[in-house]
């Protein structure tokens, strides 16, 4: 069973995404904070990281850049609330496998999760084609909103 670490300052949020990824026959270790991650990153074991990226002390971002250089290959994926095809783009660059803006359907978390795990290498052919189609995705993510009112979804793949 493969282990997942949820990284949310959010408790409503981590123990709903723990609760999705647990129905779905993954293990998760879930922690409030990036310092929280890390320690639990030194114990070891995890196939993939999912961390909020507005968090108070240490951000998603300074996670990120930490897992990446004490974790090399370990696949993240950042979510948000407050994201935008520029964070999504900038995430990628920085090293994140994939990114979600919250609120998400469920199936689309595990999905996403699914395909990761799959293949933690796999990406977008290059960053060049990901900034290719962020247009395509900001209308996308226009359009699903005004089909569904106040509800904000947006895929990073199609």
């Amino acid at each position: 069973m493969e282990r997942i670490l949820v990284v949310d300052d959010e408790r409503a949020l981590r123990l709903a995404v723990s609760e999705v990824l647990e129905r779905s026959g993954f293990a998760v270790t879930a922690v409030d904070s990036g310092t929280a991650a890390l320690a639990a990153l030194a114990e070891g074991g995890f196939a993939l990281v999912i961390s909020d990226m507005r968090m108070p002390i240490m951000t998603g971002a300074e996670l990120l850049a930490a897992v990446q250089e004490r974790h090399p290959g370990l696949p993240m994926v950042m979510m948000t609330a407050y994201g935008t095809v520029e964070d999504a783009v900038a995430a990628m660059k920085a090293g994140a496998r994939d990114f979600l803006t919250k609120p998400f359907a469920p199936p689309d978390l595990v999905h996403l999760v699914r395909n990761v795990l799959a293949d933690p290498a796999d990406t977008f052919a290059t960053l060049t084609e990901f900034e290719h189609h962020a247009e395509e995705y900001r209308l996308e993510a226009e359009l699903h909103v005004g089909a569904e009112g106040l509800r904000i979804h947006r895929r990073l793949r199609p």
